[in-house]
């Protein structure tokens, strides 16, 4: 899905400039993100959906690099409103829910991903993220849930793998166990690098 770059009227354009200016001037993390949204807004109200997704992609950015990860998926969650088969957005909806420590809604949030990249083709790519998912979550519940997804998906050897550890520290009495901060880095960068290949667009 392409969207066709719609020009904005000569004030709406000043306007979002002037709100990206205030966003490059934020030195609190995170508080670009408001200034960053509100321009989105006015793009899309204007008919420029892609330039609109471009501003909601950097204002989501911005709250996870300030560890924001709830706002951030209330934006993401916008996003999908506006694209409803948006793939991306998906995706880090996903990564937040780990980061933010919403393991009783991953699942969901998985699925809608693995569908969304299904249906666009990117069966590859969601391998590669479920595979980066499950080393940064330690219940093993999730982890044989997102094992789960990589069968579905086709990634057998990856969903063994995944579901020898998972058995073995079972029956060893070990357990695996993932420091916050370790797995805050780890969503933080999965979450920034899925965002800046596109900007939240579709594909």
């Amino acid at each position: 899905m392409v969207f066709q770059r719609r020009r904005p009227s000569l004030d709406i354009d000043r306007r979002v400039e002037g709100l990206q200016v205030e966003a490059l001037q934020c030195m609190i993390p995170g508080e670009a993100a408001t200034p960053l949204n509100q321009a989105g807004d006015l793009l899309l109200r204007s008919g420029d959906a892609a330039g609109a997704l471009e501003l909601y992609g950097q204002a989501v950015d911005s709250l996870v690099e300030a560890d924001r990860f709830e706002a951030a998926m209330g934006l993401c969650n916008k996003i999908i409103r506006t694209v409803p088969h948006v793939v991306r957005a998906r995706c880090t909806l996903a990564w937040l829910a780990i980061g933010a420590g919403f393991t009783g809604e991953l699942s969901n949030r998985v699925g809608d991903y693995v569908s969304a990249a299904e249906a666009c083709g990117r069966e590859m790519l969601a391998q590669k993220h479920v595979r980066q998912m499950a080393h940064v979550v330690d219940v093993h519940d999730v982890r044989i849930m997102l094992g789960e997804y990589l069968l579905y998906l086709g990634d057998d050897r990856a969903a063994n793998s995944l579901f020898g550890e998972i058995y073995s520290e079972r029956n060893t009495g070990r357990t695996r166990s993932i420091d916050q901060d370790e797995r805050w880095r780890g969503v933080r960068e999965a979450a920034l690098m899925n965002m800046r290949k596109g900007a939240a667009m579709v594909a």
